[in-house]
């Protein structure tokens, strides 16, 4: 089930996410690690997690684990050098 997209500003990006775990939930908000997944549910980068912050006058429903979410907002990269070196 496809939950409803946060608001959508212009010039941002928007993608379609499953929720892998959260971290945080609380009055204020939700921070939730999630993967791209396409419109069929094949994910599009196994070795790519997106963090998601979103506060809670944006959502109406709890943020779950295997839920699919449409977010909209601004991707920032970066890049995870472990600490043997490796990306």
């Amino acid at each position: 089930m496809v939950m409803p997209s946060l608001l959508y500003r212009a010039g941002r990006d928007v993608v379609l996410v499953k929720v892998i775990d959260v971290r945080t939930q609380n009055k204020s908000g939700v921070i939730f690690r999630s993967q791209r997944v396409a419109m069929d549910g094949e994910i599009l980068d196994t070795h790519e997690a997106l963090i998601v912050r979103a506060y809670f006058r944006d959502l109406a429903v709890p943020v779950m684990a295997g839920q699919w979410w449409k977010v909209t907002g601004n991707i920032v990269r970066r890049k995870f050098i472990n600490h043997h070196g490796f990306e």
